[in-house]
């Protein structure tokens, strides 16, 4: 699922007729490319709450809007409960959630593309 900048409510509201047509409660999706690179604006708890996904991922280098917020991974920790978290640059917004700590506490693998490697795989 890719977000790009879309809405939560929109989004949500979406997956709801989805879910309803699929006589389901959520979305169970491979992976979910997080909206606004992270938003806590364009990631809300009704929406983690209708998407079941091991793998949330996080596209920015934080320069312009200093994303990922850390409300927006926090949300997804909680809600979401994800066993992987990627990264596509490492910096000063993405670092508490690459510490050993952070990934032990919320049981969570976090995987950031290298220094010097031009893209980031994700197993699916």
């Amino acid at each position: 699922m890719l977000l790009a900048d879309a809405h939560p409510d929109a989004v949500a509201n979406s997956i709801e007729r989805l879910c309803q047509e699929r006589k389901t409660d959520c979305l169970a999706v491979d992976a979910v490319k997080l909206a606004h690179h992270g938003s806590k604006h364009n990631t809300s708890p009704a929406l983690l709450k209708k998407i079941r996904s091991p793998r949330y991922l996080v596209s920015t280098n934080g320069d312009q809007f200093r994303h990922p917020d850390k409300e927006c991974i926090a949300r997804v920790l909680r809600l979401g409960k994800p066993s992987h978290l990627y990264f596509n640059y490492q910096s000063k917004y993405t670092k508490p959630w690459l510490t050993d700590a952070a990934q032990k506490n919320f049981r969570y693998k976090a995987v950031v593309r290298g220094a010097k490697e031009l893209t980031l795989k994700v197993d699916l």
